[in-house]
């Protein structure tokens, strides 16, 4: 793409909204907009050209989508879906896979051979026989959800939520081969738990890791007395919910709007599938707010060693292993910081600029499985992300905190006037967390 000052931008068209494209660039880990005026009239022609080209596409995938409800599809068995078939690709190519999901743009296989993440294959890429296959299980998996799930209606500071079962408690749930994810009926929370992979005969799911699950949560938080030392904070408590979504097992994109207990409202976005997790969101605030409020969004690695209080060190340090945070900082080489180094060693070696903020994290090690989980905001420009210890704790593996923010959101947090700060309260969908699970570190 060529903007009109001549400088050159080597990314992949997404979308147009309004005046603006959005691109993906470096290898696809951000996303940015930016005003069509800006590019030369070629580049122009060749965004609408795209855009209009994804809408033919997107208008030819629902009508083969409404093509395959009337399909005739094989006859299968509840085992079939955790069960690894025989699949041929439409030149021809023999697929031996694991059903996962599907969609309107393809069907979520997990490869036998690569068993530790997810891929997606648009319908046209398999032959009629494995599209059938594929419509049957899909057909099959939905027949298998209770038909009448007992849920609880959103009033209040509450989302509507499933009452009971697996997912009590939880509005929006994403069970994928390699991970579960679900949105707590608070609306801020997000807990995520790993899922070992499978032992034995065909099975191709394993069972979740049994350890207290990660979350990702949108923190609105203000101060009663701002710029101090040991100054105190507060989370804004939802009040209400405006247009709730309804609870989901299969919801992609959601949306969750409200208002706050100072009035002021709210936007929170999750994006959740087999392919990894976004956040971003936004809050409208009076300015004369007297405690103005600091938006973030963090992800939270808690103690997942239970009654550690009452252990001995000998008797921890085999649980923890080789766990690690590694972390890859703006200013400095890529660090590793073992869980079981004490926090104090580590604030003593790991101070200053040159190791906060990050521009990414990783977790890795015995904690995690065979699991490797990323942490990377989409865009680092005008944003600051950083690590840290959780609220208490001597050592890394009882809580690790990282936090996503704009600078204006940094600087507020930091100021004896956080009002002063106009950017304080969002965090753009073009610099959005992003956290990506691979099974297998090899």
């Amino acid at each position: 793409w060529q903007a009109t000052n001549g400088s050159l931008i080597k990314a992949k068209f997404i979308s147009i909204s309004d005046a603006d494209i959005n691109l993906l660039m470096n290898q696809g880990r951000s996303e940015v907009t930016v005003p069509l005026a800006r590019l030369t009239k070629d580049s122009q022609a060749l965004a609408k050209k795209l855009n209009k080209d994804l809408q033919e596409r997107n208008k030819m995938r629902a009508e083969e989508a409404n093509k395959r409800k009337k399909m005739k599809v094989p006859t299968l068995v509840e085992a079939d879906l955790s069960r690894y078939h025989k699949w041929m690709s439409s030149t021809g190519t023999e697929i031996e896979a694991m059903y996962v999901d599907a969609g309107d743009e393809g069907v979520t296989l997990l490869m036998r051979n690569n068993p530790n993440r997810p891929y997606e294959l648009g319908w046209e890429r398999l032959d009629p026989d494995s599209q059938a296959l594929a419509e049957g299980l899909r057909r099959l998996k939905a027949q298998l959800m209770p038909l009448d799930p007992k849920i609880a209606e959103s009033k209040g500071g509450s989302l509507s939520h499933y009452t009971q079962g697996k997912w009590k408690n939880y509005n929006t749930v994403l069970e994928s081969a390699v991970y579960d994810v679900a949105l707590h009926r608070n609306g801020y929370v997000v807990h995520l738990w790993l899922k070992n992979q499978a032992k034995q005969g065909e099975e191709g799911l394993g069972d979740r890791a049994q350890r207290v699950p990660l979350s990702i949560n949108f923190r609105p938080v203000y101060y009663l007395n701002p710029g101090e030392r040991n100054r105190q904070w507060k989370h804004r408590r939802v009040v209400s919910f405006e247009e709730p979504p309804p609870v989901s097992m299969d919801r992609e994109e959601t949306t969750i709007k409200g208002m706050f207990d100072n009035n002021a409202t709210f936007e929170y976005n999750i994006q959740i599938n087999h392919r990894g997790l976004s956040f971003w969101g936004e809050i409208d605030e009076d300015r004369k707010e007297e405690h103005p409020t600091t938006f973030s969004i963090a992800f939270h690695s808690p103690n997942f060693i239970p009654d550690v209080t009452n252990m001995q060190l000998e008797d921890i340090e085999p649980l923890v292993g080789d766990g690690s945070l590694y972390i890859d900082p703006l200013e400095s080489k890529r660090a590793k910081i073992p869980m079981m180094t004490k926090w104090d060693d580590i604030m003593k070696k790991f101070t200053g600029a040159d190791w906060n903020p990050i521009k990414s994290a990783e977790f890795m090690g015995k904690p995690f499985g065979s699991h490797k989980i990323k942490i990377t905001p989409a865009s680092t420009s005008g944003m600051v992300f950083r690590w840290g210890k959780g609220y208490s704790g001597i050592y890394p593996f009882q809580a690790i905190h990282l936090s996503h923010m704009t600078e204006d959101t940094y600087n507020a947090r930091n100021s004896t006037d956080p009002g002063q700060f106009k950017d304080r309260n969002e965090v753009p969908r073009n610099k959005r967390l992003n956290v990506n699970i691979i099974r297998g570190r090899g």
